[in-house]
């Protein structure tokens, strides 16, 4: 059978909803400053306080800090990190001549968006074939 709880926990409950502070109850009530402590976290004593301080900091904006230039990326359009071009994106507008017939070479039957993507990929496999073949000179 379960214990009965200390009487002692209403009271230090009432002086704390008073506003008086936790060392000062465990010396009222002659116990120690844990013990208050715990009763106050276990019985949640802090959402029934009527004086709970609003004001709170300001959350701070992820990333870096204001004015770094180091975490801006690269410039629209820029090349420097492809290699083979598997994550390459292409563009209609951007394409070579050569490229741009190779696309137009693929049927377009009832569905566009995917007939679309199907000459992105013969473009890329292209340049993909391409540069592995000047990797290998």
């Amino acid at each position: 059978m379960a214990r009965a709880p200390d009487p002692r926990i209403e009271k230090a409950k009432v002086m704390y909803l008073e506003g008086m502070r936790l060392v000062e109850i465990a010396s009222q009530l002659n116990l120690l400053e844990g013990t208050v402590r715990r009763w106050k976290s276990t019985h949640k004593w802090e959402n029934e306080r009527s004086d709970k301080k609003s004001e709170r900091s300001e959350k701070r904006k992820r990333g870096a800090q204001p004015g770094n230039k180091n975490s801006s990326g690269g410039p629209p359009g820029n090349k420097k990190a492809v290699t083979t071009g598997e994550f390459e994106t292409l563009l209609f507008d951007c394409l070579e001549p050569e490229e741009r017939r190779l696309a137009q070479a693929v049927p377009e039957d009832k569905q566009t968006l995917p007939m679309q993507e199907i000459q992105l990929l013969t473009v890329r496999e292209r340049r993909m074939l391409k540069r592995i073949d000047l990797l290998r000179l």
